[in-house]
Parts: C-alpha cells; structure tokens; sequence
C-alpha cells in the first residue's frame, strides 16, 4: 500500500529536479512526521550541489577499465552509452540535489552509527540508444519505490524503540546519475571524526522475490547487502 501511494503521489517520474522529485521529497517528510515518535529523533533536508565532474570521470573510467576486453559490437554500444551519459551530465549543472536524513539518537552509543540508505529518483532511459529520456513516464515502483517504502517502515518501527546505538536513515538523490547523492553525504561525513559508522545496508530493488519470477524456489530469502563492522568505513 506504501508503494502504491508513493508512486501515485510522484508520477509521472521523479528524475531529479522535477515535479515528481519535490513530491517524493514532500511525501517523505510528511510520512516521517505523521506516522513517527519524535522522541531522541530528528529529521531534515539538505541541499547540495551535485558534483558532475565526479561522475563524469567515474563513468569515463568505468568504461576504460573494460573496453580492452570488449567485443566490436560491445564496444560501440558501452563508447555510445559513456558519451551519452556523460553529454547528459552537463545539462545537469544547474540542478540541486536533495538528501533526506532521519535519526535516532542511541541511548549508550550514541557515535555509533548504524546507517540504511535507499534513493528515491528514477531515470527513465530509451534501450535502443540507451539515451536518457528527461519526460519519460517511469514510476520506478521496484526501483526504488521499493526501498523507499522499506525505509518509511522501519523508522516507523524503530522511532518506537529504546536504541543503544544510533540509528541514520538517508533517502539519497540522484542515486540514477552517479550516485552523486551518496557521494556528497560520505563526503560529508568525513568531517565528523568523532562518528563510527557501525555498519551500512543498503535498500534497493526489493520487489524481486516474488512466486512469479521467482525460479529457483528462492521465495522468502531476501538478499541484503551491508557492510562488516568496521571504525574505517567513514575514513573510506
């Protein structure tokens, strides 16, 4: 029901600096402050530019680091898709980027972090080409509605509870062109030495496990992916 009212609240899209973005940002503010305590919590917007020669240079590379192995065919269509990308950042100058980040202070350790993140933009692109399409109708409902609605719940759960460690959910943006919302928080992030990031999931793309598409006999068995305890990971 989450995903479904959050996807009808952003059509047509939510490719950043839309109308579908700002609304995505509205809904999530608005669910935190409906449906959640706000006792040791807080929650708030920031503002950022994204960093396009960052994303830039990390799509170049990735295409330098596999171009030598590809086929003719292959070739052309990764050298067409990097140059696309990477014409399509410039038009992105100009446009601001917004995180939402909501936390739970722990009650015994309150510099250990534990950190979820899910984006919440989409991208609708054409296969053929694989040129990025600005108006294109995308809903995104798996990718990453999915995370998004995740997200919601689990703050609506844990702004309950009586947490030792300190709990950070961050709904990223401009996680479909460069991870340029993740890249700006980390960078951020790195200037408060007094944190320890405990550890990092990541919510993305959880509508998969499903009866119909779900082959292998894998239903119920949810892959999540998250980071081992470390006191390096905010220095990496």
């Amino acid at each position: 029901k989450l995903i479904s009212q959050f996807v009808k609240d952003t059509r047509p899209n939510r490719y950043v600096g839309s109308k579908g973005n700002k609304s995505a940002q509205s809904f999530i503010l608005k669910y935190i402050e409906d449906n959640t305590r706000k006792k040791n919590t807080s929650v708030k917007k920031l503002k950022f530019i994204p960093d396009i020669p960052y994303a830039k240079k990390m799509y170049q590379s990735d295409f330098d680091k596999t171009k030598g192995s590809l086929a003719p065919a292959a070739f052309q269509k990764w050298q067409r898709f990097t140059a696309q990308r990477i014409a399509h950042l410039e038009t992105l100058k100009l446009t601001n980027g917004h995180n939402i980040i909501w936390e739970k202070k722990g009650s015994t350790s309150p510099n250990e972090v534990i950190l979820i993140g899910a984006h919440y933009d989409t991208a609708g692109f054409d296969k053929k080409n694989l040129s990025m399409v600005h108006g294109a109708a995308q809903p995104g409902a798996d990718n990453n509605a999915s995370g998004v609605a995740a997200a919601l719940t689990i703050i609506n759960t844990l702004s309950e509870l009586d947490l030792k460690k300190t709990v950070r959910v961050v709904f990223f943006d401009f996680g479909e062109i460069g991870f340029l919302g993740s890249y700006d928080y980390t960078k951020s992030m790195r200037v408060n030495k007094q944190e320890n990031i405990y550890t990092y999931v990541e919510l993305l793309m959880l509508g998969h496990d499903t009866q119909s598409l779900d082959k292998e006999g894998k239903t119920g068995k949810m892959k999540l992916y998250y980071t081992p305890k470390s006191k390096q990971i905010a220095q990496e």
